[in-house]
């Protein structure tokens, strides 16, 4: 979620119809109903944040990471985690498992704020700090049945929209993305023939 300096947020979420523009609280942490637990992830930036499992009145933490985004799935919880701070940018790629196991996937370039998750192609586009990416869920004869395709594709990068500050809540629509800013809203549209076309939706006056 996109925090304005002055207390603003601009979010997007998906509706039947379309996509719709909120302007919400800013929230630190976020909680997941999983299987027979809950998983609560938290971010409260430069002063900590992490990963807790909640089940039968037992909390346990799973990581100490700051945690950015949940997307639960059929089999698991994907976990994307990692601070901005300064000069520096961390991110992780994690997921906890039916039997409330955490592991970590792969690290990511830059610090995840939201990703979207396409069951039919298992793929995912992941919102980071240094832009948007695709990056694969692949078959393997490994145990898991699953892996990760590590080599990630840039769809865009953050050089076009980092003077509207920190991007959040990215949803996918009609082929287009759509995330919050400080500032307003943008659509990332994307046209192999030509790159991604970007369109500031709405932007607040300086």
């Amino acid at each position: 979620m996109s925090q304005h300096p002055f207390g603003k947020n601009y979010t997007v979420e998906r509706t039947g119809q379309g996509i719709r523009v909120l302007i919400n609280p800013y929230e630190e942490s976020q909680t997941v109903s999983f299987g027979d637990f809950e998983l609560i992830g938290s971010d409260r930036g430069e002063f900590g944040g992490g990963l807790v499992r909640a089940r039968a009145g037992e909390d346990i933490v799973l990581d100490g990471d700051n945690v950015q985004h949940l997307i639960r799935r059929e089999e698991d919880v994907l976990v994307f985690s990692g601070l901005s701070h300064m000069t520096s940018a961390t991110g992780y790629l994690g997921a906890v498992q039916r039997d409330g196991t955490y592991r970590m996937i792969t690290f990511l370039p830059g610090t995840p704020s939201s990703a979207v998750w396409n069951a039919e192609e298992e793929k995912l586009a992941i919102l980071t700090s240094e832009g948007i990416f695709f990056m694969e869920e692949i078959k393997t004869w490994f145990p898991e049945g699953k892996s990760w395709q590590r080599s990630m594709e840039m769809i865009t990068s953050v050089e076009h929209w980092k003077l509207f500050s920190h991007a959040a809540d990215m949803v996918d629509h009609g082929g287009d993305f759509y995330f919050g800013t400080y500032n307003g809203i943008v659509r990332v549209r994307s046209a192999w023939w030509y790159g991604p076309e970007f369109q500031f939706l709405k932007i607040d006056p300086p």
